[in-house]
Order: C-alpha cells, then sequence, then structure tokens
C-alpha cells in the first residue's frame, strides 16, 4: 500500500473515530488507576471503520512505522472543528511514546528516540485524566501512519502536543494500539483482550494474531 494510500485511509478513520465519539458526548466517570484497562476505559465511545486484517505483517504492511516503547508526557492535541466550542468539534490527546524498539521503518529526523501519537478523545476529558490513567510502567506498540494535515477539514491548533518540527503519527487502524500489562495484551481501541498473551505475538514477524475476547461495556 502506497504512503498516499495509507494516509487516505487514516484520515478517515480519525474523522470517523473523531465523529463517533463525538456523538457519545463527555463522561464522568471516577479516576482510575494506572492499567491498560482503566487507559482503555477514557476511549470509550471511540469507533471507526476500517478493514480488520489476520496477521500483523499484513497490518505492517499498511503502516509506515511500527515501534515499541513507553508512554510519557500526554498533552491535548489539536481540535478537530472550526472552533474548540463548536458543536460537534472533536478534542484529541497527543502521547508522546519513548521508542526502545524500532519494528518497521525509522524514526523522524532530530526525533530523539521519540514519536508522538494522536489519539481520538472521544469523551472530552480533562488532559490530566490521561495523564493519571496511562500506564507508564508498561511496553506498547503501536502501527502507525502519518496523521493527515488540515487539508480537508477545519483544525484548531493544528501544531498542539509535540515540539515544533516534529511529525503527527496516528494509529494506523485501532488493531495498532496494543499495551501488554499484567500478563496479557490490551487492544486499546478494540478494548480486546488476550489472555496469557505478551507484545512478541503482534510484532510484524508473528504469524497471526492470538485469539482475544472483546472486554464488555466497551
Amino acid at each position: 500500500m502506497s504512503m498516499s494510500t495509507v494516509t487516505r485511509t487514516v484520515a478517515g478513520l480519525l474523522l470517523a473515530g473523531l465523529l463517533s465519539g463525538a456523538a457519545a458526548g463527555c463522561g464522568s466517570d471516577r479516576d482510575s488507576g494506572s492499567t491498560a484497562a482503566d487507559f482503555a476505559s477514557l476511549f470509550k465511545g471511540y469507533g471507526a471503520d476500517y478493514t480488520h486484517v489476520d496477521t500483523p505483517a499484513a497490518l505492517a504492511d499498511e503502516s509506515a512505522l511500527v515501534v515499541e516503547g513507553r508512554i510519557g508526557k500526554i498533552e491535548k492535541g489539536r481540535t478537530i472543528g472550526a472552533a474548540v466550542d463548536e458543536p460537534g468539534a472533536s478534542p484529541t490527546v497527543v502521547v508522546a511514546v519513548t521508542v526502545t524498539r524500532t519494528h518497521r521503518g525509522a524514526l523522524p529526523a532530530q526525533a530523539e528516540g521519540k514519536v508522538y501519537v494522536e489519539l481520538s478523545a472521544p469523551r472530552g476529558l480533562n488532559i490530566g485524566r490521561y495523564e493519571r490513567a496511562a500506564p507508564k510502567h508498561s511496553t506498547v506498540l503501536f502501527y502507525l501512519a502519518p496523521a493527515p494535515p488540515a487539508i480537508d477539514f477545519p483544525v484548531v491548533d493544528p501544531d498542539a502536543g509535540r515540539p515544533a518540527g516534529q511529525p503527527l503519527y496516528q494509529p494506523v487502524s485501532p488493531q495498532g494500539f496494543l499495551i501488554e500489562d499484567n500478563r496479557k495484551v490490551l487492544q486499546i481501541l478494540m478494548f480486546t483482550e488476550f489472555e496469557g498473551a505478551s507484545l512478541g505475538d503482534f510484532t510484524p514477524d508473528s504469524p497471526r494474531f492470538p485469539h482475544g475476547r472483546h472486554k464488555h461495556g466497551h
């Protein structure tokens, strides 16, 4: 798949996820602890049209970058919409990932070992909620594509969430954001749990994705 096709695919994924999240509205759950499941709960309401793939290799073929690492600082990202307070405007957060291993592609120039990943924030929660819930002790795996620029849709503060000059990425699919935590792996945006699995089961050289179980209530 060409990079232009990947970018168009991710643009559609972003907008579909953000619009479904905007419809879900804000939540009022209590603050949660820093586990993968707690972090995943902050993305309730996210949904997107995408093509499901059966193997990590197929997902890697759609990705510009596949990295392992740790979650660092989480910042408020750009807002999809003409104004922050516009009805239907959809916020995002940007996760700084300190990369410990690159499985596919190369880090951007002057990246200093980090990539910046934009995620839909469908419930409009305060950025502190994401910071407190993020399992920063756990290893994450991202299948990434460049985030689409604000060409076909309005964006507020397009450079938010990352140092000047650093590119912005997004998961190429909801299948492409995983966290290993407490002897299992959680697919965050799909809220699917893989008991007894490790991230090694999801890297590009793994023959197939393990069988998972969708967590109810997501």
